[in-house]
């Protein structure tokens, strides 16, 4: 009987040491080697594996994955290693939510065990810095006048390395919250394919995608909306935004609620009467995903509420099918990008 009990003592105190060493990297604890050993070690045991799912409690698209490929962990690494030592502007991660979600199995959703650490940053001759954030990840750039971008999925910064000597100049592609340090001598500018933003001391959200409209959101200070050319389209106020075509041509100027072109640097995201057919090119770039509309019906219902930025999207579509009725269909992929089916 003594020794019934004194194995099962046992086996309470390895579980508990299985638990409190999955939850150290759960809570993003340890350096980079120890992390990667866990992750290694939690991949060599199945129970490990549902252990770490159950405290987790969601994981991939529909937390169901026990899937984790060790050639997958040392590319990752290897990766996160050569970042490190090349890294020479200060990026923070915005990725230390423990309800963080990546959207295809594999690759991406080793990139998510390491933290998100696989952003991007390179150099042609040491002339220029450039920072890239995958789909359906974010990084924080602070540059080297103190301004910080936060970047959402799918984005890319570059600047010269005179970038303060002279004017301040950043070429943008994709989404970003600018917050501007003020200076008065020197001029910021914001170039994307089809319009220049020149700054004084401001915060903005910016959508700036190849081939789709330009969306401007002020939230404080000023700002000059131009053509590459240098003409002026418009001045914004806060509490106002800009949708300027892609080509330029023309710009629609409105009052919006900016907490719901921002709110995503703070982890959610915020529906207000928002129809899902607009809503459709946002989620597929968050959540790096094909959203494939197979009822036109569905396409003009609005939605409205918020939503955690890195909730599974299985989840996200769920809460819209008990609320407003549409039904949908995940195809998750291994390979290739994911889709979600709307009917």
């Amino acid at each position: 009987m003594g020794l019934v009990e004194s194995s099962k003592h046992k086996d309470v105190h390895v579980l508990l040491i299985m638990i409190e060493r999955i939850q150290k990297y759960i809570k993003g604890e340890g350096d980079d080697q120890e992390r990667l050993n866990t992750i290694k070690w939690i991949k060599a045991d199945t129970a490990r594996v549902r252990t770490y799912h159950r405290l987790k409690g969601q994981s991939a698209l529909t937390g169901t994955s026990d899937e984790i490929i060790d050639i997958h962990i040392l590319s990752s690494y290897q990766k996160v290693k050569s970042q490190m030592v090349s890294r020479s502007i200060n990026i923070k991660l915005v990725m230390n939510y423990a309800a963080t979600i990546v959207l295809t199995f594999g690759i991406a959703w080793l990139a998510f065990l390491l933290r998100d650490y696989n952003s991007k940053q390179e150099s042609d001759q040491l002339t220029e810095t450039v920072v890239q954030t995958p789909p359906g990840q974010a990084n924080i750039v602070t540059l080297p006048d103190g301004s910080k971008v936060w970047m959402n999925g799918d984005s890319r910064i570059s600047f010269n390395k005179d970038f303060t000597s002279t004017d301040r100049n950043v070429e943008f592609e994709g989404e970003g919250y600018f917050e501007i340090t003020k200076d008065t001598l020197k001029e910021f500018n914001v170039i994307t394919k089809g319009m220049i933003v020149q700054v004084h001391g401001t915060s903005f959200n910016l959508e700036a995608f190849s081939g789709e409209d330009i969306i401007t959101t002020l939230v404080e200070g000023k700002v000059a909306l131009q053509t590459p050319s240098g003409d002026m389209i418009s001045y914004l106020k806060p509490g106002q935004q800009s949708v300027v075509q892609a080509n330029g041509k023309s710009a629609l100027i409105t009052e919006v609620d900016t907490e719901q072109y921002t709110s995503w640097k703070n982890g959610y995201i915020s529906f207000k009467n928002q129809s899902i057919g607009e809503i459709v090119p946002r989620l597929e770039r968050l959540y790096n995903i094909d959203i494939i509309i197979q009822n036109e019906r569905v396409n003009k219902i609005c939605v409205s509420g918020k939503a955690l930025k890195y909730s599974p999207v299985d989840h996200l579509f769920k809460a819209f099918e008990l609320t407003y009725g549409i039904h949908y269909k995940l195809d998750v992929s291994i390979d290739k990008k994911s889709r979600l089916y709307i009917y």
